[in-house]
């Protein structure tokens, strides 16, 4: 009988112990503290855990460190995130151009809703608005190629398209004008890096070209000519993701 007591004893103090090590705190980056158990540990994704009777699944851009039998470790955040679904692109930056041109460094303001169509490539469509001489607005489509996966991600993107004049350039008392928009394209560089879990930061480099179309009118001769601007262009950007 007392062995039998003796080997009970032994039994719960050797699972009390086992369950101790299991026991953790995860901290949170929005102040959160969680006790729990640690159940799997998911590669590139986060942490499955048990608190109380819930399991629930945390990501590893949502943790900022883990204290496993007192011992704190911080999440690695540089380890790859998985592109997935659709995301917003917003910038705004210059296009910046030469000092011949009446137009130096025009602004230009443009969001995109896109879709990671594998998790390296994504596609989709933008729109904004531009000012020349005459503010335009551009419809256009654009292809993304990321390197990595990772938090900090370099890519390369392309986009084309048209853009619609939403104004005319201004008019004379010997000339009436017409704009009509005109063929936009372009592509670059850029980097995204990821703040926390849905939003990021992104800076973008490249080169863009603008035709935009413009009937002149001679007001006293009622003759009509076709005016054709091009704009090549340094486009420089900065802006934010959402995901």
């Amino acid at each position: 009988m007392k062995k039998n007591l003796l080997l009970i004893v032994l039994l719960c103090s050797t699972l009390s112990v086992f369950a101790q090590k299991h026991k953790s705190t995860v901290y949170l980056k929005n102040g959160t503290v969680i006790k729990c158990e640690i159940l799997e540990i998911i590669p590139d994704e986060g942490l499955k855990i048990q608190t109380g009777s819930h399991e629930l699944m945390l990501s590893n851009q949502e943790i900022e460190k883990i204290e496993v039998n007192g011992k704190a470790e911080r999440i690695n955040n540089s380890q790859p995130i998985t592109n997935k679904g659709f995301f917003n692109k917003t910038t705004v930056g210059i296009l910046a151009g030469s000092s011949s041109n009446n137009e130096q460094a025009p602004f230009v303001l443009t969001s995109s809703m896109g879709y990671y169509i594998l998790p390296k490539i994504s596609a989709g469509l933008g729109t904004g608005i531009e000012l020349y001489q005459e503010a335009i607005l551009p419809v256009y489509a654009e292809l993304q190629y990321f390197f990595n996966n990772n938090p900090k991600a370099p890519y390369l993107f392309t986009h084309g398209g048209w853009a619609f004049s939403i104004d005319d350039r201004k008019n004379t008392s010997s000339y009436e004008y017409n704009s009509m928009g005109g063929i936009r394209y372009g592509g670059g560089a850029g980097l995204r890096i990821w703040t926390h879990s849905g939003f990021g930061l992104v800076a973008e480099v490249g080169y863009q070209y603008q035709e935009i179309k413009t009937e002149k009118t001679e007001v006293y001769m009622n003759y009509k000519s076709t005016l054709y601007d091009q704009y090549n262009r340094l486009a420089i950007k900065l802006g934010f993701y959402f995901n």
